[in-house]
């Protein structure tokens, strides 16, 4: 058994019937299922909305129930900020889910988890001081600074003036 395995709580059929009731699912079928009780690193790979992040969800949600543990946590990082939401989203619809939520447990991107804990803190140790990366908090931090009225008419004049965003839609990609 690996270091991994030991920490990770052993989930079964009971606790699988669980959160299907808790987030008003069907039943799993069998992968799903074996997915769900897998103890070691496995990858999903499937169409766009098959129910990857409802599986995701779904054992992070027993893993909440079951986490023995106060200063060890559960680390979920996604590619995108939308996948991070609906995670966040889903999780605090439910009281064992909203445990994911805060300490010592972390949820966010990839970019999210490189600036927290490895960017920042080499910054900091370098004797670079409050070094600014444009994420949430930066944001909050400019909002409080500027108030909100001003905060509104340099987004409002960034975004007309300065700024264009081009999106590609690759709906029908071969």
């Amino acid at each position: 058994m690996s270091d991994a395995e030991a920490l990770i709580p052993e989930i079964t059929d009971d606790d699988i019937d669980w959160v299907c009731s808790l987030m008003g699912l069907d039943a799993f079928d069998e992968p799903r299922r074996a997915y769900l009780k897998c103890r070691t690193t496995v990858d999903v790979s499937a169409c766009p909305g098959s129910g990857k992040t409802t599986l995701i969800v779904a054992k992070l949600a027993i893993l909440a129930k079951k986490w023995p543990h106060r200063t060890k946590g559960i680390c979920v990082l996604s590619h995108t900020n939308v996948a991070r939401e609906q995670i966040e989203h889903r999780l605090g619809r439910t009281v064992v889910g909203q445990r994911l939520l805060s300490y010592p447990h972390f949820i966010d991107t990839i970019h999210g988890f490189v600036n927290r804990f490895l960017s920042l803190p080499w910054l900091y140790s370098n004797g670079y001081p409050s070094p600014t990366i444009d994420d949430d908090v930066t944001t909050a931090y400019r909002r409080g600074v500027l108030g909100n009225k001003d905060y509104w008419s340099v987004q409002s004049f960034l975004t007309k003036s300065t700024m264009t965003l081009t999106i590609c839609e690759f709906a029908n990609a071969i």
